[in-house]
């Protein structure tokens, strides 16, 4: 069975100038595993709100959906033509939703519940 890898710990041990070695052997994990890290914390919120755009006109057929983007130091929101929010905060680590469902309906559809 594989074994969770602590990447946020492996990351913070490389900040601190440790070896691959050195962080595989204190840590009893693969040398690969360490080499396959990698930090990928900077993805461009714009990338993110194209991809989120492209994902749900594709999936749902919605040339409706719309994501203004709006940053405020390491805060972003995206904002759903029905006022729906997600937050984006890069300092606490976390994605928040006003309502998760709410914020992914079709732009199309006249309730937030799905219909049978």
């Amino acid at each position: 069975m594989a074994r969770k890898i602590n990447v946020k710990l492996i990351l913070k041990l490389r900040e601190a100038k440790l070896s691959r070695n050195q962080i595989a052997d204190s840590r009893h994990i693969a040398r690969n595993s360490v080499s396959d890290v990698q930090d990928k914390r900077c993805v461009p919120l714009s990338s993110v709100k194209q991809l989120l755009e492209d994902i749900y006109h594709e999936v749902n057929l919605d040339e409706g959906f719309g994501l203004p983007l709006e940053t405020k130091g390491h805060t972003a929101t995206l904002t759903r033509e029905s006022q729906y929010t997600m937050v984006i905060d890069c300092d606490a680590d976390a994605i928040r939703f006003i309502d998760y469902d709410a914020f992914f309906v079709p732009s199309y559809s006249p309730t937030v519940i799905d219909e049978m």
